[in-house]
């Protein structure tokens, strides 16, 4: 059973399907989604997965919950594997490898500082669904500054749903 601050997470990020990034991160084709990411502090030419997600939360906590927003400030920034590291770390969030309705999800590259972020918006039998920012769509493709066709979901410039198994 989701929460209305999970379902309301869900609302928002759905809101925010098809936005485009002009690409190579350098802002946004919708001028208010452009105002909006960077309240998240997001400059060009940054990645903005977690940006995304940073705002996701800032928006649905400031209309439901606005005395837990100081820990959205606290825990989460621009880095995806920062922002999981410091909920890990942190007493007030529980962390888990179970995906539920308006979760996050982080996924790290290797070992290093690099990683994706995404808003978990279904659950389906053995996976789930998400949105992420800064991602790749297959049915609205795109190329990078030299003409090379985007593939990499990691690698993208379009908030698009992903089915994750």
């Amino acid at each position: 059973m989701s929460t209305p601050l999970q379902n309301y997470i869900v609302e928002r990020a759905k809101a925010y399907l098809g936005k485009t990034e002009i690409i190579e991160n350098l802002g946004f084709h919708d001028p208010v989604f452009e105002v909006r990411i960077r309240t998240t502090g997001w400059l060009p030419p940054e990645p903005w997965c977690a940006a995304l997600l940073k705002l996701l939360y800032t928006e649905s906590i400031t209309a439901l919950d606005p005395q837990a927003l100081p820990l959205i400030h606290k825990y989460f920034n621009l880095s995806a594997v920062e922002t999981y590291n410091n909920c890990a770390n942190s007493p007030e969030y529980h962390v888990t490898h179970t995906p539920d309705i308006g979760y996050a999800v982080i996924w790290e590259e290797g070992s290093g500082p690099s990683g994706h972020a995404g808003t978990v918006i279904g659950l389906i039998p053995g996976g789930f669904i998400s949105i992420e920012g800064n991602t790749s769509d297959v049915n609205h493709p795109a190329h990078d500054a030299n003409g090379n066709l985007i593939t990499d979901p990691r690698e993208g410039y379009i908030v698009a749903q992903h089915t994750h198994l």
